[in-house]
């Protein structure tokens, strides 16, 4: 069973540190998330987001591909995927 509260507290910190331009940190935070909902689009949509400001390009697209196979295809137009 997945933690929700769990899950949100690691994704919300790793906004919040992303934003400050803690990227590192941010990623460990999204994979924390990731631990515990390997299908968390959101999580790897934003781990992806960050590993492009630190110009980690194909570590990015890794994420973004699982973003595409996790999403449905209503969401991947809001994201344009």
């Amino acid at each position: 069973m997945v933690d929700k509260s769990l899950l949100k507290s690691w994704f919300n910190e790793g906004k919040n540190l992303g934003k400050l331009g803690k990227y590192e940190d941010a990623i460990k935070c999204f994979d924390e998330a990731i631990k515990i909902d390997p299908n968390y689009a959101l999580a790897w949509y934003s781990k992806g987001t960050v590993l492009e400001n630190l110009r980690r390009y194909k570590e990015a697209k890794i994420c973004y591909n699982k973003v595409k196979r996790t999403m449905s295809s209503n969401m991947k137009k809001e994201f344009s995927l």
